[in-house]
């Protein structure tokens, strides 16, 4: 936490990562006729036959998760022979895209609609409804949550063994932010917006436990990510919805 304050009071770069591709915002008009504010930084490409892709971040994260991706991209093609057009949306209530209504639920299934794909955590969960939609083509998930296979043993593959000792593990020990988010989400933003470097202290030990860097690598490499995404949560102003 101390090298994250330091990041946070020293390395105001957020800015200069959103500014660094191409940004956009578009209305969407949901089915009951309520419009959204959709935003989304893009690479688009000149080529007739190039494929739309669509990147989407998790919980709790940003466009910023995807713009490495974009960089790599734009440094390896030109817009004349860029095979892809790379879109990053902030789901709605993310960061730059205005939130859903408060009056009414929102799943899941409602994002999809309003996004119609590289992607995990909650950004993984949308994909999956999307496979609705005729211009829905394909989708590669880095999160994909399955439950234990009852004709498969612990003992028949170490590895997987092994990540289910972990699952376990996390289950027991790493899950209790996600039961608070999950069931009081409106409290914890509040509680949150009154501290913000607080706020992401549950991110650093969730990616911490995922990476198993816990002393390894200290937190040099996760302050780095965290810290720009946390400034942008605070300067659009949506600690709610993303809480």
């Amino acid at each position: 936490m101390s090298q994250a304050k330091k990041h946070w009071e020293t390395a105001w770069m957020t800015e200069l990562l959103v500014n660094s591709c191409p940004n956009f915002k578009v209305q969407v008009e949901d089915d009951d006729g309520y419009v959204f504010e959709i935003h989304f930084v893009a690479l688009f490409s000149q080529r007739q036959d190039a494929i739309p892709i669509a990147l989407l971040h998790g919980w709790p994260g940003s466009i910023l998760e995807s713009l490495g991706a974009l960089s790599v991209a734009k440094e390896k093609y030109s817009p004349e022979d860029l095979p892809y057009h790379l879109i990053v949306p902030s789901l709605p209530g993310y960061c730059l895209s205005f939130g859903p209504l408060l009056n009414k639920e929102f799943s899941i299934e409602d994002i999809a609609r309003t996004t119609d794909i590289d992607s995990g955590d909650i950004g993984a969960n949308t994909c999956r409804p999307l496979s609705q939609y005729p211009s829905f083509k394909a989708i590669h998930l880095n999160s994909s949550p399955l439950t234990k296979v009852d004709s498969v043993s612990d003992e028949q593959v170490d590895s997987v063994e092994q990540a289910l000792k972990r699952a376990h593990e996390f289950r027991e020990r790493e899950t209790a932010y996600a039961l608070e988010h999950g069931t009081q989400p409106s409290t914890i933003g509040f509680a949150l917006s009154f501290s913000p470097p607080h706020y992401k202290l549950p991110d650093m030990d969730r990616r911490n436990f995922v990476a198993g860097q816990h002393l390894r690598f200290g937190h040099a490499v996760l302050v780095h990510p965290v810290i720009p995404t946390l400034h942008l949560f605070i300067s659009t102003k949506l600690w709610i919805t993303i809480a």
